[in-house]
């Protein structure tokens, strides 16, 4: 059987940078007639390349030159990643994915004697940042870990993290605790007199969990409501506050197993007046007579 026509890659000789399109060019050897057989097998030829090139040029690289993922890392103060034991440990990253792409992550211990394999799903945010959570309740200081963050079958980053002791763990629990917050804008938290009044709120602990969340004013009312936290680590509970009066001041507070994670109030919190508020509209009743009927 006769040689096959050689491929040249016509736009260099040497191989092309990432992401570069490459250009591949027949050169027929001399005194070889072009038959129908040396057709078939110069098309099979072109495929085998094409598959070749697409299975080298198939990442997609950002103008910092690394392919898109790569960009993923576990953000930390130092070359590990230091949590506290406890529940509701958050593990936070950044990423060149686009937002909404699921990532999973997976933290296991390095150590044989207490061994333990946790995941979660985390999606990434607009912000291109990610944010997992973790139980370490049952997980004793000095234990060393790796975090590995996954996406599609690949391994985009891994980082390793020590456990350490958790220094304020009497009254309340952790970090779930100390990044439990409410959420509002300015310097004073206020909720207007009115119907569906929302408070929000920011939180360490894991999705699903349970908190309630409260409004208590010294001799006026007490409310409360029980709601899940979400896949984001946000509470948002409503209240109707039709009858507090304007000006009220108040406490907020966020508990979970009668253990307070956050609060604000006094001069700080305060109901405001609300100009949704609907204006009652008269009424007036009318009569009106029927005809008797005609007799034939």
């Amino acid at each position: 059987m006769s040689p096959l026509p050689a491929l040249s890659n016509a736009s260099s000789p040497t191989e092309p940078t990432p992401g570069a399109r490459r250009c591949y060019s027949l050169e027929p050897l001399k005194g070889e007639p072009m038959t129908s057989a040396r057709l078939l097998a110069v098309a099979l030829t072109l495929a085998v390349g094409a598959s070749a090139v697409a299975a080298t040029g198939s990442a997609v690289f950002t103008a910092s030159g690394l392919a898109v993922g790569e960009g993923t890392h576990v953000v930390s103060d130092g070359d590990r990643l230091v949590l506290e034991s406890g529940p509701g440990r958050a593990i936070r990253g950044r990423t060149d994915l686009p937002a909404g792409t699921k990532l999973s992550v997976r933290v296991q211990s390095q150590s044989g004697e207490h061994p333990f394999l946790m995941t979660d799903e985390t999606t990434v945010d607009r912000n291109g940042t990610f944010r997992a959570v973790v139980d370490f309740s049952d997980v004793p200081p000095d234990t060393n870990f790796s975090v590995v963050i996954h996406h599609d079958g690949t391994d985009l980053t891994e980082t390793e993290g020590t456990v350490v002791e958790c220094d304020d763990c009497g009254g309340r629990s952790g970090d779930a605790a100390t990044e439990t917050n409410f959420a509002f804008a300015g310097d004073r938290f206020t909720l207007g007199n009115g119907p569906g009044r929302a408070v929000r709120v920011r939180t360490a602990l894991p999705a699903g969990t349970e908190v309630s969340v409260r409004l208590k004013s010294s001799g006026l009312f007490l409310k409360a409501r029980t709601v899940t936290v979400d896949a984001d680590g946000r509470v948002r509970a409503v209240f109707d506050l039709w009858d507090i009066p304007s000006r009220t001041e108040f406490e907020a507070s966020v508990h979970r197993e009668d253990r307070e994670l956050a609060a604000t109030g006094g001069p700080s919190s305060r109901v405001r007046s609300s100009a949704t508020r609907p204006t009652p509209t008269a009424s007036r009743r009318t009569t009106t007579e029927i005809p008797p009927k005609r007799t034939t």
